[in-house]
């Protein structure tokens, strides 16, 4: 029996992935790369998590659904990573509405774009996404082994 935790399906592994991307979404947000929220640290912050939890959640959902609409043992980072990136445009839409005044988004592509790659980097960096056995394109079920 393995003394490593397993990743996928904890309680453990949701908010360390919802603190991944809150990350993720501050940095993007405090260095101004697509997105500028604040000056405060409520206003910084509020946009920050209604925009991290849409972006996971909504990420979580489509790949969820496209691996059984497809009937794929893996969707692919590629397309995971589009998908997260999709939903990132949707939080960051939802947060602009609802705190107009807090955030003001430049580029979603771009705001979008750099919450997927710090959001990612920081959980593979902590373990939190597996890399090992991962492909970039899509794969069947029942294909590749």
């Amino acid at each position: 029996m393995s003394n490593k935790p397993a990743i996928h399906g904890s309680l453990s592994h949701v908010s360390n992935m919802m603190l991944s991307f809150f990350a993720a979404v501050l940095a993007i947000f405090w260095f101004e790369i697509g997105a500028e929220a604040g000056p405060t640290f409520l206003q910084l912050a509020a946009p920050a998590a209604v925009t991290a939890l849409i972006t996971l959640v909504g990420g979580v959902f489509i790949t969820q659904q496209s691996r059984a609409l497809f009937n794929l043992a893996q969707t692919g980072r590629v397309f995971q990573y589009l998908s997260f990136w999709l939903t990132g445009f949707a939080g960051l839409s939802i947060s602009s509405w609802l705190f107009p005044h807090a955030l003001e988004v430049h580029s979603f592509a771009l705001a979008s774009a750099g919450i997927v790659y710090l959001g990612f980097a920081t959980a593979i960096f902590f373990g939190q996404v597996p890399i090992k056995g991962r492909t970039w394109l899509p794969i069947r079920m029942n294909e590749g082994k």
